[in-house]
């Protein structure tokens, strides 16, 4: 019988790279805020709410789907995220 083993959680530079990613699009769109003279401190509590939240439901989410489809869950979100990209390319969502 074959063993399962539970996924490799993310760790070091993997994870760094993760975070700095997301830190750049945050950037990105404060950039564009910036340019749009939205006020600093509404822009920061909504997007700290939102990131938190968010976060959290991915993570509880990502346990779960980790759960199931183990060291392919990687590849499952990544579908999924591309989904995703598709439905708003073509103006679904």
């Amino acid at each position: 019988m074959a063993k399962t083993t539970p996924p490799q959680a993310w760790h070091g530079w993997r994870l760094l790279v993760s975070g700095a990613a997301l830190s750049l699009d945050d950037f990105a769109v404060g950039l564009a805020l910036g340019a749009l003279a939205v006020p600093v401190v509404a822009a920061v509590v909504i997007f700290g709410v939102f990131s938190a939240v968010l976060t959290l439901l991915g993570l509880e989410l990502g346990a779960k789907l980790g759960l199931v489809t183990g060291e392919r869950g990687e590849v499952v979100a990544g579908i999924l995220l591309l989904c995703l990209a598709g439905a708003m390319a073509m103006d679904w969502l």
